[in-house]
């Protein structure tokens, strides 16, 4: 189903990098290859019951044609705001005469990863089948001070759509939601058929941040 939707190859995100540091410049190739190996993981993650003859050609396609397109210009992209990136995203897709949702997911959302993504992402297990194990009562987090603190990695899914003067029907919509590391792939399948408003959970109270772990997801103070 995944790869009927895909009208360009490859397939993948682009990535936005907002931090610039010394210590950046050194986890930086760290965290881009993390996140390709959660990736390529999760598609390999796929029920074995939907192929009963043994064919995976279907899984191996789709991890053999995932590629990322990352930006990164510490002049232009240094602590770049979600609404700088989504101004610079329209035009680039506009530029390549491309239509809004047309190349899934490229051109229907972007990733950001800021500091605190970064060094989240580079602390992530080597091997992903241990993210089972990312601590914390039930969810990943801990309750530090009355508010949860976010322990598992993730980086920000962008809607390049979103303008604050639109009405949304999801409550607090803000045009954009963290996504659990292990959870990108799922989230790029979703976005087939659904937007990132419709993937996000319902952010109340405001000053929480949503999180989608390919349910309903979750809220945390970050």
């Amino acid at each position: 189903m995944f790869i009927k939707w895909l009208h360009y190859l490859p397939w993948g995100f682009v990535i936005y990098r907002t931090v610039y540091t010394t210590e950046s410049d050194r986890l930086w190739s760290a965290c881009l290859a993390k996140i390709d190996r959660y990736v390529q993981w999760s598609i390999g993650q796929i029920n074995k019951d939907e192929y009963p003859d043994g064919d995976r050609f279907p899984e191996k396609f789709v991890q053999e044609t995932y590629k990322n397109l990352v930006f990164e210009d510490r002049q232009r992209w240094n602590g770049a705001s979600l609404d700088q990136i989504r101004e610079k995203f329209q035009q680039y897709f506009k530029s390549l005469g491309m239509k809004d949702g047309s190349h899934i997911p490229w051109s229907k959302v972007c990733l950001a990863i800021d500091d605190q993504c970064l060094k989240l992402i580079v602390s992530a297990f080597e091997d992903p089948k241990e993210s089972a194990n990312w601590g914390g009562p039930e969810r990943g987090f801990i309750i530090e001070q009355g508010g949860y603190i976010m322990l598992k990695p993730f980086v920000v899914m962008v809607d390049p759509t979103y303008s604050s003067e639109d009405d949304y029907d999801t409550p607090g919509y803000q045009g954009y939601m963290c996504v659990e590391i292990d959870y990108i792939w799922n989230a790029a399948v979703e976005l087939r058929l659904s937007t990132v408003e419709e993937m996000c959970p319902n952010v109340t109270p405001l000053d929480m941040f949503p999180v989608y772990d390919g349910g309903s997801g979750y809220l945390v103070n970050i």
